[in-house]
């Protein structure tokens, strides 16, 4: 089943897809810009589809995202990463953007995975095949 946010601007910004056959859930960011709502929206989403098919595995694709998005770090801490544990989700693979913000952004969130985090595991990849091999094992 595929899922997809638009933004005001009618552009997909976040799109996902559950793999019933993997039991993964691939996640999908695109754009030069991420608002704070965009960045709630897209995560939540991700929870409401973990809690729903009770996903523990994600591939969290941000190769195409090239912009920040520091600024929902709170957030992020807050609300994002124990809801992502309460939903059960115990692995997130994270390709990384090319973009320098972007690769800020994905260090920043994974020190707040790591610091807030028990049961889930948030890591940083470069390539994609070395993403999924540590997310399968």
């Amino acid at each position: 089943m595929e899922y997809k946010l638009i933004n005001d601007a009618d552009r997909a910004f976040f799109k996902a897809e559950y793999n019933e056959a993997s039991k993964v859930l691939y996640t999908f960011w695109f754009g030069k810009t991420i608002s704070i709502e965009e960045v709630k929206g897209g995560g939540m989403m991700m929870v409401e589809i973990a809690r729903e098919r009770s996903v523990k595995k994600i591939m969290n694709h941000n190769d195409n995202l090239l912009a920040s998005w520091d600024s929902s770090l709170p957030w992020v801490s807050k609300v994002w990463v124990p809801a992502m544990e309460k939903a059960g989700v115990l692995k997130m693979a994270h390709l990384i953007s090319t973009n320098l913000f972007a690769q800020i952004s994905a260090e920043n969130t994974r020190k707040i995975v790591e610091h807030r985090a028990s049961a889930f595991d948030f890591r940083i990849f470069s390539e994609k095949e070395e993403a999924m091999f540590w997310l399968m094992e």
